[in-house]
């Protein structure tokens, strides 16, 4: 007998280890997978004859009004057997007149199953975004020489005024355009020296955010020169600039993303010796 149910903590234990049956190089603690499932979003757990096979979350993408992400696990003993199918049946029919207009999940190239999963529930795939990174920050290109330009930051409140600003600028016109709200920077932004800001004189161009994380990988996300400061190198001034600031602060390697059609970006980001990691391609269902 299949019956699904609100995610409940107690679980966890069980969901846990057939997570980790699947996922034997990124195991998780029950009390992640906990954490994983209950903060900031909904989750639903499958039963087959009360044993739990799997679980359904769905979380709000930050800055997109009805677009929610998409994460599902059916252990291994239940797959190809409609299990998997029969949870996303349940979602779109629970979701119905909701706030979820839009459902997405990300794959990797090596994740073909996953891919004929969803299209066979009817998900398209809706952009593709290519992680690129730079192994190492010996040897860096000299920042270029350019007297009317220099770096700012900004006390915290200053910082996230203008960073939602700038960010506004640069990206409402893209299809990657995903916007902050002050309330999202300010519970993300760790030190108001992790946002340089890119001045032409006294005149703010562009953007980019900095983090290290406790294993050294450095990332530079996201970064935006306005259009008003496009084509005449002042990203490639930025650019480089964040990389040799993550360098200074002991990154072993650097990494950044790139939605597939981001010509202008990558083109940027290959000539400075950066190689594409992975390609992660985003199905997209409309409730």
């Amino acid at each position: 007998m299949v019956t699904i149910r609100s995610y409940e903590t107690a679980v966890s234990p069980i969901l846990a280890s057939h997570f980790n049956d699947l996922n034997p190089t990124a195991p998780l603690t029950a009390r992640q997978l906990d954490t994983r499932l209950s903060a900031w979003g909904m989750a639903w757990v499958i039963y087959i004859d009360e044993a739990p096979a799997g679980y359904a979350r769905v979380a709000p993408l930050p800055g997109l009004a009805g677009h929610y992400d998409l994460d599902m696990m059916i252990a291994r003993p239940w797959q190809r057997q409609r299990v998997g199918s029969q949870l996303i049946n349940f979602l779109k029919h629970e979701l119905t007149h909701s706030d979820v207009k839009h459902l997405s999940w990300g794959i990797t190239d090596s994740q073909t199953g996953i891919a004929q999963f969803l299209h066979h529930n009817g998900f398209d795939i809706d952009h593709k975004e290519q992680i690129l990174a730079r192994p190492h920050l010996e040897n860096l290109p000299p920042i270029p020489v350019r007297p009317n330009l220099h770096l700012a930051t900004y006390s915290r409140r200053q910082a996230i005024h203008l960073f939602c600003k700038l960010y506004e600028q640069s990206f409402r016109s893209h299809p990657w355009y995903q916007p902050y709200t002050p309330d999202e920077v300010a519970a993300d932004l760790i030190a108001t020296t992790d946002i340089l800001f890119l001045l032409d004189r006294k005149r703010p161009l562009g953007f980019a955010w900095l983090h290290i994380d406790k294993q050294g990988e450095g990332r530079v996300e996201p970064i935006g020169i306005v259009p008003a400061g496009q084509g005449v190198g002042n990203g490639r001034f930025l650019f480089l600039s964040a990389l040799h600031r993550l360098k200074q602060q002991h990154a072993r390697c650097a990494i950044i993303g790139a939605w597939a059609t981001n010509t202008a970006a990558l083109n940027l980001y290959h000539s400075l010796h950066f190689r594409t990691s992975q390609t992660i391609t985003y199905y997209t269902y409309l409730l």
